[in-house]
């Protein structure tokens, strides 16, 4: 088996950017790799054996188990930061909206929507709320906004791992969005965060 590395893939867009990448039978992506394509939103196309089935129900179930889990949250999150932080509560709701379509479509084996999100794997990881942050006056917010975070992460991570099992389109169109909302949180944070310095 091969495994493509995230160089050679930034070598070869370095070159020549593309919007789908074709991987041969038997070769796979690393993780690097593989977010460097769904950070440029880069259509990835796994060639599959002549007649092989995939049976991938058991796992969908989970992923759609915790997709309702992370929807959940969500409404949770919504509705604690509705009285002292609006806006923030409406952007809780967007995602939370998202997500549902998004899960809404994966189920139904129809093609994933897409939001104008931005992913970015640096917004996304980069955002690690310690104890002293949740005593600052966004405090609360930044809990909120860490436990989602964490969430989507074990979600993406979840997602993942059924990659490369299966290789199924619809999983990596998922974790896209996901990623997309993911990285919206990480942001949301850094914001918060900055505001608390000014």
């Amino acid at each position: 088996m091969l495994f493509i590395t995230e160089e050679v893939l930034k070598g070869q867009y370095r070159q020549r950017p593309f919007e789908t990448f074709q991987l041969q039978l038997e070769t796979r992506l690393t993780p690097e790799a593989r977010q460097f394509l769904i950070d440029r939103q880069v259509t990835i196309i796994q060639e599959k054996k002549r007649g092989a089935t995939q049976s991938v129900s058991n796992v969908n179930k989970e992923i759609l188990a915790s997709c309702k889990k992370m929807s959940s949250f969500f409404l949770l999150g919504f509705s604690l930061l509705l009285d002292n932080h609006l806006t923030l509560a409406e952007e809780v709701m967007g995602w939370h909206e998202h997500l549902i379509s998004v899960q809404k479509a994966y189920e139904r084996g129809q093609p994933i929507p897409k939001s104008d999100l931005v992913s970015s794997t640096e917004l996304g990881s980069a955002c690690e709320i310690r104890p002293f942050h949740v005593q600052l006056p966004q405090g609360r917010a930044l809990a909120i906004l860490n436990c989602f975070n964490a969430s989507l992460a074990e979600l993406v991570t979840q997602i993942t791992y059924q990659l490369e099992i299966t290789e199924n389109v619809d999983c990596q169109q998922l974790q896209t969005e996901l990623c997309k909302i993911q990285s919206a949180i990480g942001a949301t944070i850094i914001r918060l965060l900055r505001s608390e310095t000014e």
